[in-house]
């Protein structure tokens, strides 16, 4: 059972970085098409239209795609104000609470946003601009980041009360 958890550990943290990565890109890719149509516009009175629709979806997917690297990395915004104060051994137990009460609505949200893409795709509902964007694929993203950040979030509660149970001072 240890090894298949471990296993799965692995590859979650694997398919947590190539979010990462993927979210980098995306932020290369809107900087230079925005680079782009900023030049077009100003320099050759011809702007690129699909660039403003393009982009606000690629923001969305790169914050959605980034929330498991992010987890992983321990950047996410933490106020430790009071809890720092705290011996170490409560600090690590309300780390690991903190945790699991985070899991309860980002599943909800997790849950939501498949509804909300499945019905994007059966209704065949597109964007109300003149590119007429399928907005399953926006709604894929965002249901595919949550996925990963749910998995991020059980996987690292699991690490932390396997560390805890190891640790002399817990």
């Amino acid at each position: 059972m240890y090894s298949v958890a471990m296993t799965l550990s692995r590859t979650l943290t694997y398919v947590s970085k190539a979010g990462g990565s993927l979210a980098a890109l995306l932020i290369v890719v809107t900087a230079v098409l925005i680079t782009l149509n900023c030049v077009a516009r100003y320099v050759y009175n011809r702007p690129m239209m699909f660039v403003d629709e393009y982009s606000c979806y690629m923001l969305v997917a790169l914050v959605y795609i980034g929330l498991g690297a992010t987890l992983r990395a321990g950047k996410h915004v933490y106020v430790d104000m009071l809890v720092g104060k705290l011996p170490v051994w409560l600090q690590r137990r309300l780390g690991i609470a903190t945790l699991c009460l985070v899991i309860v609505p980002v599943s909800v949200m997790c849950w939501y946003s498949w509804r909300s893409f499945w019905s994007t795709y059966t209704g065949k509902i597109v964007s109300l601009t003149p590119l007429q964007t399928p907005l399953w694929v926006p709604y894929l993203a965002v249901a595919i980041g949550l996925t990963i950040f749910v998995l991020d979030l059980i996987a690292v509660v699991g690490q932390r009360v396997v560390e805890a149970r190891h640790d002399p001072n817990s």
